[in-house]
């Protein structure tokens, strides 16, 4: 592929240039460098689509080093060291403050492969955003991360779940990136096209915005041959990301009957739910708000 550097002349000064290839102007973020986005407009709790391509030139992609696709499903150690390219959604309020759903350990948005690549993530703002800022950063002391710009555009969801059926592909854990020490998380691809996840210990869910009062349907689906039944705990949080007291509860798929169904009503001062999925091989997760009078 052939590259034209772009404004050469402050990548010695700034780390971060452009290069033009044969598909797409490129972002190239030198070691230990980072590059910033313009903020996006996004109004909270409305659900939104990034999309952006990505590939790292150095030794520790998975083209050139093996151990590096379990590095990027090793949270517990941090990537096993690796100071992998990486990007982040920085959300900002009215008042300039940041923002957020306070997602401890996001291990999926790491960039580990040398092939320009599409990079997909579905979210809903946070609560208080109005501003939505990107940035590619590149904590490798040698490699040079590159991207194309970001695009960002609101996103028509049939559920009230991202990634219900974990169809965004094998790398993109959209809505499952709530991970912490001892999670465990995979997509793996299905025999007839598609991919399941498969929860080795545990996981949360991304919080998920809802109303006060109104019922919703949780629906989990295992895969046939799952390794075992699934534990799945319902939780209703504040505005203020505490859980509300005394709501929620258990979900229990057997192995036996491969799901469960439940309905829940969001509680008083409740705006957002989110669910921890235990161990198994998942099919499918879907919440959906059901209406009124329907059992």
């Amino acid at each position: 592929m052939i590259r034209i550097l772009i404004a050469a002349i402050f990548a010695g000064l700034s780390g971060v240039c452009w290069t033009l290839s044969a598909e797409a102007a490129e972002i190239a973020v030198g070691p230990r460098k980072q590059w910033n986005s313009k903020r996006f407009a996004v109004e909270e709790f409305k659900p939104y689509r990034l999309t952006f391509k990505a590939r790292v030139d150095g030794e520790m992609t998975f083209e050139r080093n093996a151990e590096m696709l379990e590095a990027f499903y090793d949270v517990n150690r941090v990537h096993r060291g690796v100071n992998a390219p990486r990007w982040e959604k920085r959300f900002w309020t009215a008042s300039g403050k940041k923002t957020g759903w306070n997602i401890l350990f996001p291990y999926w948005t790491s960039v580990f492969s040398s092939v320009l690549t599409e990079y997909v993530d579905v979210f809903y703002a946070p609560r208080g955003a109005v501003e939505l800022e990107i940035v590619f950063i590149n904590s490798d002391s040698k490699a040079l991360f590159y991207a194309t710009e970001p695009v960002l555009r609101r996103e028509n969801l049939s559920t009230v779940n991202v990634n219900p059926d974990f169809s965004l592909g094998r790398f993109c854990h959209a809505g499952y990136a709530m991970a912490g020490y001892g999670s465990s998380v995979q997509m793996l691809p299905k025999k007839e096209g598609g991919y399941f996840m498969r929860i080795a210990s545990w996981v949360n869910t991304d919080p998920m915005p809802v109303v006060a009062g109104r019922r919703y349907r949780v629906e989990i689906k295992l895969r046939p041959d799952t390794f075992s039944g699934a534990r799945c705990t319902v939780t209703f949080g504040d505005r203020s990301g505490k859980a509300v007291k005394n709501s929620g509860g258990l979900l229990l798929a057997k192995k036996a009957t491969l799901g469960a169904v439940e309905v829940f009503r969001a509680p008083e001062g409740a705006s957002a739910v989110s669910l921890m999925l235990g161990a198994a091989d998942y099919e499918s997760i879907r919440i959906t708000e059901e209406k009124e009078g329907v059992k």
